[in-house]
């Protein structure tokens, strides 16, 4: 399973420096394998680590994603896969059902309280994950060499 979404950036972004740009931005996020081929940028995520803490780890959520930087429509699409992220959800409201089974929870609780669980697990794993990484695209892109900066640069 995967999530997909784009994120746009203005002109004055060099779209040249804009893949090894966000490889590096990556790599500093703690992905474990970063490769830039041409426009396309793919990456290995950090694993599912702390991500019980105060700060949501970038790439937590997501065992793997793709960025493709469209100078055409000034975007950059991403794809992140979600599959170990659904595992640890079901593996999670499986550890659930065996605490109830074991506590004697009555079975119409359990059959309307696990879907729930799954869905709050995994569902707000995504909504926060999803908005987490965007935010991370937009500050990477804003921080990229920017066209202006080097015309300036260039003419001293």
């Amino acid at each position: 399973m995967w999530y997909r979404g784009a994120v746009g950036f203005g002109d004055e972004v060099l779209t040249s420096e804009l893949p090894t740009h966000l490889a590096a931005c990556l790599r500093n996020a703690g992905a474990w394998e970063v490769t830039v081929n041409g426009d396309r940028v793919v990456f290995t995520g950090s694993g599912m680590g702390p991500v019980f803490s105060f700060k949501w780890p970038v790439l937590a959520p997501f065992g793997c994603g793709e960025l493709q930087v469209d100078s055409a429509r000034r975007q950059v699409r991403y794809s992140l896969r979600m599959a170990h992220l659904i595992a640890f959800g079901c593996a999670g409201v499986c550890g659930m059902a065996v605490f109830g089974l074991a506590t004697g929870m009555p079975k119409v609780m359990m059959i309307l309280f696990l879907p729930i669980a799954w869905m709050w697990v995994v569902g707000g794993s995504v909504l926060i994950g999803s908005r987490v990484f965007t935010e991370f695209l937009h500050r990477a892109i804003s921080q990229t060499p920017k066209t202006a900066a080097l015309r300036e640069t260039g003419a001293n």
